[in-house]
C-alpha cells in the first residue's frame, strides 16, 4: 500500500490554527494569528509550487481526513491553515444524525466531509468529473456512507448546460457556468453537464425536510436559490452561501432582491466574519460568505 507524502514540516503546528473561529468571541482574540500565519505560509509554499505534496493528507475535523492537491487554493488551504474555519463550525452546529442537507458545488469535500461526519445525511453535487471523482475518494478514504454524490450543476431552471473549468490546478475550484466570469476561465475546458434546480433534486432525492443547503457556484449562487424557491417554503432550511459581488452583477444576480425574499420568509441573514456573524452593511464587501437561518 502506497503511503501518502508528509507535508511540509509547519503544516503540522500551523493548521491547527484552523480550529481558531470567530463564533465564540472568547476564540477571537486569537483568530488574527491564522490571518498572520496564513500570509507567511503563502510566500513560503505558494500553490503553484506545492505539486510535491500531491497526495498528502490533511484533517478537516477530528477523525476525518481529505487526500489534497495542495496546488489548489482550497486544498491549500486545507493543508496549512484550515478552509473558512467559520463556515465549517457553522455547518457542523446547524446538523444532527439523520438531518438532510445538501452540498452545491461539493468540490472534493473540504465542507462534504464536515456535514458528513455530523450523522446528517447529505447530497454533495459537483458538476466538475475530476473534482467529483476526487470527492468520492476522499468518502471512501474515510468510510463515509451516508453521502450521496451527484454530479448535478444546480441552477434556476434544469436542463443541458456548459460547465466551463479552469486548466490551471491552482484554480480548480473555480468552474463556472458563467463564460468568462473570472481570468482563470480564459482558458478552460467545456464540460457539457446536467442542470437541475434545488426543488427539482429534493423530490428526486426522497429528502422530506431539508435542514442545510450550502452553495458555493462562482457567481450563480442567486440562480442556485431561485430554484429552490419551493424548498425554502416548505422547510426554512439554514443556509451557507457565497457573495461575489462582481461575479453576481455579471450573472444579474441581485443580493438585495435575495435578501429581501428570505426576510419575507422569516430568515435572518448575517455575514460570516473571523469576528463572528455580523450584519450585511448596506454596501457588502466585495466577497463574503453569508449565514441566513431563521433559528436566531
Amino acid at each position: 500500500m502506497t503511503r501518502a507524502p508528509r507535508g511540509p514540516r509547519p503544516a503540522a503546528v500551523t493548521r491547527l490554527l484552523g480550529r481558531i473561529h470567530g463564533l465564540d468571541p472568547w476564540l477571537r482574540p486569537l483568530r488574527p494569528a491564522r490571518t498572520a500565519a496564513r500570509r507567511a505560509l503563502l510566500r513560503a509554499y505558494p500553490p503553484p509550487n506545492a505539486a510535491r505534496w500531491i497526495g498528502v493528507e490533511a484533517p478537516v475535523v477530528p477523525g476525518v481526513r481529505l487526500r489534497l492537491d495542495p496546488r489548489s487554493y482550497i486544498e491549500w488551504e486545507v493543508l496549512f491553515t484550515g478552509y473558512e474555519p467559520e463556515v465549517r463550525e457553522l455547518l457542523r452546529r446547524a446538523l444532527r444524525p439523520r438531518d438532510a442537507a445538501i452540498d452545491v458545488g461539493a468540490n472534493v469535500g473540504a465542507h462534504t466531509l464536515v456535514m458528513a461526519a455530523t450523522g446528517a445525511r447529505v447530497v454533495a453535487c459537483e458538476p466538475n468529473p475530476s473534482l467529483r471523482a476526487r470527492l468520492e475518494i476522499n468518502l471512501e478514504l474515510n468510510g463515509l456512507d451516508n453521502v450521496a454524490v451527484r454530479p448535478y450543476a444546480l441552477a434556476a431552471e434544469s436542463g443541458s448546460v456548459i460547465l466551463h473549468v479552469p486548466a490551471d490546478p491552482v484554480h480548480s475550484g473555480g468552474a463556472s457556468l458563467a463564460a468568462g466570469l473570472h481570468e482563470h476561465l480564459e482558458e478552460s475546458e467545456e464540460v457539457i453537464v446536467e442542470a437541475v434546480t434545488v426543488d427539482e433534486l429534493v423530490a428526486r432525492e426522497g429528502i422530506d425536510k431539508l435542514r442545510l443547503l450550502k452553495v458555493d457556484v462562482e457567481g450563480l449562487e442567486a440562480a442556485v436559490l431561485a430554484g429552490a424557491a419551493g424548498v425554502l417554503e416548505r422547510d426554512r432550511p439554514d443556509l451557507a452561501f457565497e457573495f461575489t459581488r462582481d461575479w453576481w452583477a455579471a450573472t444579474g444576480g441581485s443580493l438585495d432582491q435575495v435578501l429581501d425574499r428570505l426576510r419575507a420568509l422569516g430568515y435572518r441573514s448575517r455575514m460570516v466574519t473571523w469576528r463572528g456573524l455580523r450584519p450585511i452593511p448596506p454596501s457588502p464587501p466585495e466577497r463574503m460568505n453569508v449565514w441566513a437561518t431563521i433559528r436566531g
